[in-house]
């Protein structure tokens, strides 16, 4: 194993073991019914293993007073990488509410994914 498939491995096993359940729906392509309505196709949902955190306000400093997006109720979440990558239109169920994900942060030492970090919002 190379050094990048370790520290997957390492995340993965840390999300099973501390993290608690995700599900992750994904919006399909969008498709027309045989009534004429086009809607977005519903793909099975995804489950995987996350980590998830209030956000701290003073870990994105600059970033708060600019855009002022974050608001006291947004989570982050962490998830290891899975068969697909989570998109900003997916909706994720943790925490007993379904959360919509405004922006996915990628950490890729080497442009090989070892985590995901999601800002949820309500």
């Amino acid at each position: 194993m190379s050094f990048y498939s370790d520290l997957i491995a390492t995340v993965s096993s840390m999300m099973t073991e501390f993290g608690q359940t995700v599900t992750i729906q994904q919006n399909g392509p969008m498709v027309t019914q045989p009534n004429g309505v086009t809607a977005p196709s519903q793909p099975a949902p995804m489950v995987t293993k996350g980590v998830i955190f209030d956000y701290q306000f003073r870990a994105y400093g600059n970033e708060v007073e600019k855009k002022n997006y974050i608001q006291s109720a947004d989570k982050q979440l962490f998830i290891a990488p899975t068969e697909f990558t989570p998109q900003v239109q997916d909706k994720v169920y943790v925490a007993n509410n379904w959360w919509a994900i405004v922006n996915i942060k990628q950490v890729n030492p080497a442009g090989t994914p070892v985590l995901y970090e999601l800002w949820l919002k309500r």
